[in-house]
């Protein structure tokens, strides 16, 4: 998940290059410690989907859960992430949770 704002990405997720065919994609960029997640044991997550939770977009507040316990199989008991968006105006207050339980070192 990332934050975009004033046409901008605020979250600094390096993992995405420009295109598949760019010099980077066998890089750091590919590694789960260049993006803005948790990473277990460190090692690697293994490409794979994950589960859209919840996506709420109200007046007054936005809510998004998804869990990828897939990316650590038989590792990851919990992985999940949660994100809130509340308006103020002009401004706007984000609330980023991350749960995760297995492994020995997050």
């Amino acid at each position: 998940m990332n934050i975009l704002a004033f046409g901008y990405d605020l979250s600094a997720d390096l993992g995405y290059p420009p295109s598949w065919l760019a010099p980077k994609i066998q890089g750091w960029e590919t590694h789960t410690a260049s993006h803005c997640t948790v990473v277990f044991d460190g090692e690697n997550q293994e490409f794979a989907t994950g589960s859209l939770k919840a996506a709420i977009k109200g007046p007054w507040v936005q809510y998004v859960d998804a869990a990828g316990e897939r990316g650590y199989l038989g590792k990851a008991e919990l992985y999940r992430r949660s994100m809130v968006l509340v308006p103020a105006g002009e401004d706007a207050y984000i609330v980023d949770l991350f749960r995760v339980s297995g492994g020995e070192v997050h």
